[in-house]
């Protein structure tokens, strides 16, 4: 973990500074003046900052060392109240200083306004860092845990996507007693909170990693998602990816050694029962999950279903047909063979036993017929009827042709 120290104000010592870097060659960047637009901070005009950075820009020139901008927020003092107003002006009156990043502070209610307030930073064309950030409803009301999970979730997930970011710090109150639910480490503990679990097992967005065949696959290691969050278990062991809705997406990169059938298994729990799809990077359907109800949300059983596989690096998505469980795991192992076809299109199909299936579908079922291998229909069944039922009927194969008002498709069954 680097370390980058900071000017916290305007009565700095050079010679400190000097012996400071001295003494850690290893430090590289340098954080200068905390919210000078706040009477409560730094307490700078933009003018003060410019006649005093040619000082710290003489120590970084001698040190190899790069220097942040005063780190700016939203402020209850005038003149400067809006943050971009004290940079202009600060820019103005120091045009030929060396400012390598820009840094900013917000506490926002909300991802929206957390992303629209960055983005107006942009046209200073620099790394932005943003070195505190937690969710603000409003002054003083920091919400609940659950409210400050969702809140880092969202705004990790938008920050590692975005070029425009160089890095970030969340905010933890000194005072564990007034606002816990942005605190990281439990009361007087090394411990780390439910919120701090999150945080630090969350992805890396590393998108030169590739993850290898017979590796387990950690569900919160997407490389991205629409929809759903990260939770950590009960116990503080470990997370999972939950707070799943029709269509919500997960997208992992995958090596895959060579071309052929793949067992995927998945660590999944559910309170009722579910369907998950697994497509390529484009929606087509390559298999499908059907999720049976696990008894409580943190109750994970390992399923299984077959899906085939091109050679090479590729983009594996889940997507989900419905809401109701969460996801630990998964992995892809060795090769085996398919004995009938186990997804087709927005349907997952589940095997119950010899002679009894169910369907799970992202739209409502219209028609559900069963023919043989010459084209005869053998059985209609009622689409609202599952389980349902082979009894009857001999051995040998059949298509089960289904249809919702958007597609028509066909399974290969077994009897």
């Amino acid at each position: 973990l680097e370390y980058a120290p900071m000017v916290w104000g305007g009565g700095f010592d050079t010679q400190q500074l000097r012996a400071l870097f001295a003494s850690h060659p290893e430090c590289k960047w340098l954080l200068t003046f905390n919210e000078p637009n706040f009477v409560s901070q730094s307490n700078l005009t933009p003018a003060q900052a410019a006649a005093k950075w040619p000082d710290l820009q003489s120590v970084a020139d001698e040190y190899g060392v790069k220097l942040v901008s005063p780190a700016v927020n939203y402020s209850p003092d005038a003149p400067y109240n809006n943050p971009v107003a004290w940079l202009d002006d600060f820019f103005a009156a120091c045009p030929t200083c060396r400012v390598d990043a820009i840094a900013v502070h917000f506490y926002m209610p909300n991802v929206e306004a957390l992303t629209g307030s960055i983005e107006q930073f942009y046209k200073y064309n620099r790394p932005i860092w943003l070195t505190e950030w937690c969710m603000d409803k409003s002054i003083g009301d920091v919400g609940t845990a659950d409210e400050q999970r969702d809140f880092l979730v969202k705004s990790v997930d938008w920050l590692e996507q975005n070029d425009h970011i160089g890095r970030y710090a969340w905010f933890m109150e000194r005072n564990w007693n007034v606002y816990p639910a942005i605190s990281m480490l439990e009361n007087n503990s090394s411990r780390l909170t439910a919120l701090g679990l999150v945080y630090k097992s969350m992805s890396s967005y590393d998108k030169t990693f590739w993850h290898r065949a017979a590796d387990w696959i950690e569900a919160e290691h997407y490389i991205r998602k629409s929809g759903g969050s990260v939770y950590a278990k009960t116990d503080l062991t470990a997370v999972y990816v939950g707070g799943i809705a029709s269509g919500t997406t997960f997208d992992y990169q995958i090596q895959v050694p060579e071309s052929g059938v793949y067992t995927l298994e998945l660590s999944a729990a559910a309170v009722s029962d579910a369907g998950l799809l697994v497509c390529d990077a484009n929606n087509v359907q390559l298999g499908s999950f059907y999720i049976p109800n696990t008894g409580g949300w943190e109750n994970f059983s390992v399923l299984r279903t077959e899906v085939e596989l091109p050679q090479g690096q590729q983009v594996l998505r889940l997507r989900s047909i419905n809401e109701g469980f969460n996801i630990d795991r998964w992995r892809f192992v060795s090769k085996t063979a398919v004995a009938e076809t186990p997804a087709s299109q927005g349907v997952a199909f589940r095997r119950l036993d010899a002679a009894h299936f169910t369907l799970q579908s992202e739209e409502p079922l219209v028609s559900v017929d069963l023919y043989d291998v010459s084209g005869r229909k053998m059985r209609s069944f009622a689409p609202e009827s599952q389980p349902y039922s082979l009894d009857g009927l001999g051995g040998g194969s059949y298509l089960l042709r289904v249809a919702t008002a958007s597609l028509q498709t066909t399974f290969k069954i077994q009897r």
